[in-house]
């Protein structure tokens, strides 16, 4: 949890491209920061915690949906989903895990639009608390996107980040298509449609990327057609000055 710890203290690049960039860095500092912060206090409380299911993790969750609430009183911002999830969820009484995703849910009903970039923002931290359990990161990474955007895109879109996030942390490779396996059969077609689109070209046509599936394809189309350096840091005798 050291490595969790210190990218919390420090603050990390964001995964996600949005229009603004230092603006999605900020959102995903703030509120990633307490998904983060609430892994590694529950993680001190048990030391077993890399090997536990999700069920036997997300006692916490309660913990976590409460950061996020203290976060949202004094964010600059917080997202029209999100906000709208937490405004519910508060409306209904103590701020609990359980009323967050009755309240994503009933908002899912009623407009059938909850695919919003939020989840996607703040999942970087469960990858790295599950570098060592591959299934109980997938489950947790959706638990935690359900919370508050129950459209399939949200959690797949997050599953496959988190996926790509660990892969990249254990092999140094970028694949995002690693986390495919992970995604239900009916939709994995069309998921691997927008992998290639996001591949044909520049991030520009993704600019408009309030929504999850536009916020991964900019993210990965940024990372996947930017070359990579003659003098390539990772490359073993390297003359590059550290970047």
């Amino acid at each position: 949890m050291e490595l969790i710890r210190s990218l919390v203290d420090e603050g990390w690049p964001s995964w996600v491209t949005l229009q603004r960039p230092w603006y999605a860095w900020l959102r995903l500092t703030e509120q990633g920061g307490r998904t983060a912060r609430e892994i590694q206090s529950n993680a001190q409380s048990q030391e077993e915690t890399y090997q536990t299911t999700w069920r036997e993790f997300f006692p916490s969750r309660d913990a976590v949906v409460a950061r996020w609430h203290e976060w949202s009183l004094r964010a600059t911002d917080v997202g029209i989903q999100t906000r709208s999830v937490l405004t519910a969820a508060a409306q209904a009484g103590g701020i609990t895990a359980v009323r967050f995703r009755d309240a994503a849910a009933r908002l899912h009903e009623r407009t059938g639009r909850t695919a919003g970039n939020g989840s996607l923002m703040r999942t970087a931290p469960v990858a790295l608390a599950y570098l060592d359990d591959e299934d109980a990161m997938v489950k947790a990474a959706r638990a935690l996107s359900d919370l508050t955007h129950v459209d399939p895109d949200a959690g797949d879109a997050c599953v496959l980040w988190c996926c790509a996030i660990r892969h990249a942390v254990l092999t140094g490779q970028l694949d995002v298509r690693i986390g495919l396996r992970h995604i239900d059969w009916s939709r994995r077609k069309v998921w691997q449609e927008r992998l290639d689109a996001a591949e044909a070209g520049r991030p520009s046509p993704f600019a408009h990327n309030g929504s999850v599936v536009a916020a991964l394809q900019a993210a990965w189309s940024a990372i996947s057609t930017t070359a990579v350096p003659v003098d390539d840091p990772a490359r073993p005798g390297c003359s590059a000055p550290t970047i």
